[in-house]
């Protein structure tokens, strides 16, 4: 097990993230993203429980907010979901796709922080720029039923990078957010991707 799950569920999802924007993955890919870093995590020994949710990026200087999750579910009639999901692990909330909330410079960029008080949501967390992120969770299962959710071979595809990317640095707890993006591009070109 990983000396540093902290430090694990953070380079999944940065790592995550990076591989599927880098595949043209939409950022509006919550199920997906969830999929891909949990299955990840699991691969490490870390179980992550999928949450739906309501979420707000709130701008506290203009009072301004972009929410997701919680309008009309279209699912059932074969539209997109219209919630959010997230993930639980060890005492953490993990969003790898909360940059999804960033319209007009708002700057929003992934989450991982502690949960201490799961049993009182709403749950809020202020990022480096002041901006508030806001989780409620809320009782629709039917994200399960999505395309997205199903292991499949994008996927799969996308989880296997993930954890080559991680590697053996993962487990040691040394891979750098900056150095992702770089190694990614090597890894790609070696196996002809462009």
């Amino acid at each position: 097990m990983v000396a540093d799950t902290a430090g694990l569920c953070e380079q999944a999802v940065q790592t995550a993230r990076t591989v599927m924007l880098t595949f043209g993955v939409e950022r509006n890919s919550c199920i997906l993203a969830c999929r891909v870093v949990g299955d990840t995590l699991a691969y490490y020994g870390l179980e992550a429980k999928p949450q739906a949710v309501r979420a707000a990026a709130v701008n506290p200087a203009t009072k301004t907010a972009y929410v997701i999750g919680g309008g009309n579910n279209r699912a059932d009639l074969g539209g997109p979901w219209s919630g959010h999901l997230v993930l639980r692990a060890a005492g953490l909330l993990l969003d790898p796709s909360s940059d999804q909330m960033a319209r007009d410079g708002l700057p929003v960029g992934l989450l991982v922080a502690p949960l201490n008080d799961l049993e009182r949501p709403p749950w809020t967390f202020a990022n480096a720029a002041g901006v508030q992120l806001q989780y409620e969770p809320i009782a629709d299962l039917s994200w399960r039923r999505s395309p997205a959710w199903q292991p499949d071979r994008t996927s799969r595809g996308l989880v296997g990078l993930t954890i080559r990317m991680l590697g053996a640095e993962a487990r040691a707890g040394r891979v750098a957010a900056a150095d992702i993006d770089g190694r990614l591009r090597r890894l790609l070109a070696g196996v002809g991707y462009r």
